[in-house]
């Protein structure tokens, strides 16, 4: 366990990596390396067609894509990536914040979209970290059993990594399964 901005960060790895069958709806978990809990992030499709192919098959940059844009750009200015830490807006969504070594030895901190700080990650193969604070806020109570964490899984929702907006919208289709039925 380290510190970034002066909060305690653990690290974590890609655990699954899954979309629907349309490519709305897809979403990237990371599991704390070493132990059980894990953080749900909403990610874009390109996102998780870049992360479900074998590392040492993938080409970055990907043409076309903002990670021939990212990328380039690192490179361009002579940087090099050292990390991500994921940490929690305060709203309804996770912030990373990327950070890259310049040429001229400054550590620089920028954001990113989720999905991409953890995509330029992995292409980089440089470690993934998230705040203790919101690792412990969603799994508080959840999957404190010896096993592997998955014989606990937790009703609805519950200490899983959900935004509030989208919970919401989660309960109101939940709903939807009795329309038509008398």
């Amino acid at each position: 366990m380290g510190k970034s901005g002066g909060k305690e960060i653990i690290e974590v790895v890609i655990d699954e990596v899954f979309a629907d069958q349309a490519g709305l709806i897809c979403s990237v978990v990371l599991r704390e390396r070493g132990g059980k809990r894990r953080l749900s992030a909403a990610v874009d499709f390109k996102c998780v067609v870049f992360l479900s192919d074998k590392p040492e098959d993938s080409v970055l940059p990907l043409p076309g894509s903002r990670y021939e844009f990212i990328g380039d750009m690192i490179h361009k200015l002579g940087g090099e990536v050292n990390s991500a830490v994921i940490d929690d807006s305060g709203e309804d969504y996770y912030i990373a914040k990327l950070y890259i070594k310049s040429r001229y030895g400054y550590d620089l901190g920028l954001d990113f979209e989720v999905g991409d700080a953890i995509a330029i990650c992995h292409f980089f193969k440089v470690p993934i970290y998230v705040t203790k604070d919101l690792l412990l806020k969603i799994t508080s109570g959840v999957w404190d059993s010896e096993d592997d964490g998955r014989s606990e899984q937790p009703e609805s929702g519950e200490g899983t990594a959900m935004p509030a907006a989208f919970g919401d919208f989660i309960k109101k289709i939940d709903g939807l399964d009795d329309l038509g039925k008398k």
